[in-house]
């Protein structure tokens, strides 16, 4: 587990720390109430492992880049959740939800259509985005 994980990893790798996880919450629960260390332990290796988790699924997402700002990561996830949500937006709404100008938006939309976590649709002139179908597959898997 001490590798670092890249934007390459496969799905398999994201799956099995999803598996380590449950196996750790489920062993925490099995444990007497005797060894109160060995809970404590497990409980700081779960939450490391959540951490991780968490910065592996926003690396196969495709949320975060190297070198992105946590301010930009935080309205990228975002952005996934409203278009989950709402299933299709244009810039116009995606801005008035987020409090961004239709043109910040707009950036934000085409960045994530370039890395493949949305699609564009164009519906009588005016362009909507779309979670592709590898990101909304994913995200599903996970609930």
């Amino acid at each position: 587990m001490a590798r670092i994980l890249k934007k390459g990893d496969k799905e398999e790798d994201v799956n099995m720390m999803f598996d380590l996880k449950h196996l750790i919450e489920k062993s925490s629960n099995m444990i007497s109430p005797e060894s109160e260390s060995d809970v404590k332990r497990i409980h700081s290796e779960l939450d490391e492992l959540n951490k991780r988790f968490d910065e592996l699924k926003d690396v196969v997402v495709g949320v975060k880049k190297e070198g992105e700002s946590n301010r930009k990561k935080k309205v990228k996830r975002e952005i996934v959740r409203l278009i989950q949500e709402n299933k299709r937006l244009n810039p116009t709404q995606l801005g008035k939800l987020l409090g961004l100008s239709r043109v910040r938006a707009n950036e934000y939309l085409r960045e994530m259509e370039d890395d493949k976590i949305l699609k564009g649709l164009i519906i009588k002139k005016r362009k909507f985005y779309m979670l592709d179908n590898r990101v909304s597959r994913n995200d599903s898997d996970k609930q």
